[in-house]
């Protein structure tokens, strides 16, 4: 075999590779990207949810002030709480129809719950609907956020505090080299 023959061999068998490599490269890459974007649009789906949660929990709270102590709030202030009830009942519905096409099934267990129970309320007189009412979506809020977190991968935050505050040590300072030095 000459040289030249050599070269060629040599130079092709590099060329593969690199081209291997490549598309392991892209391939990787790509399957990241599609994983983040998954990652950010739960994300989003599970602010907007606990966001929707939020507007109705309040709206509540401002009805059964008026309701309980004859509070008086202006006209415009009362529709856009309205406004934005409704549309986070539109959203909990929506999302609840999802079902687990972005959330977890936990998640949508919650959703459905309260549906059911927002559906139960809307029965009772005035004042007992949106205690209830109010009572149910302080409940979704609080039950959705351990899904949330798991779904989206979060580690529980207390957890992580404690476990970081286990090597803490108060009486040590960093000495004037940065190596650490107790105080007895």
């Amino acid at each position: 075999m000459t040289w030249w023959q050599q070269l060629l061999i040599s130079l092709s068998g590099t060329a593969i590779g690199g081209v291997l490599v490549a598309l392991v490269a892209v391939r990787t890459a790509y399957h990241r990207f599609t994983r983040e974007k998954w990652w950010e649009h739960r994300l989003q789906v599970y602010t907007q949810l606990m966001s929707s949660f939020h507007n109705v929990k309040r709206q509540c709270e401002v009805k059964l002030r008026i309701v309980i102590d004859n509070e008086k709030y202006g006209d415009p202030y009362l529709e856009d709480l309205a406004k934005a009830a409704d549309v986070g009942r539109r959203e909990i519905r929506r999302c609840g129809d999802l079902g687990g096409f972005a959330l977890s099934f936990p998640a949508v267990v919650v959703l459905r719950e309260f549906e059911n129970e927002a559906e139960v309320s809307r029965h009772l007189p005035e004042r007992q609907q949106w205690e209830r009412l109010h009572f149910v979506a302080a409940r979704a809020l609080r039950d959705l956020h351990a899904p949330a977190l798991a779904d989206l991968g979060i580690t529980d935050r207390k957890k992580d505090l404690k476990q970081a505050l286990i090597g803490w040590r108060p009486w040590s300072s960093p000495g004037p080299t940065g190596a650490t030095t107790t105080k007895e």
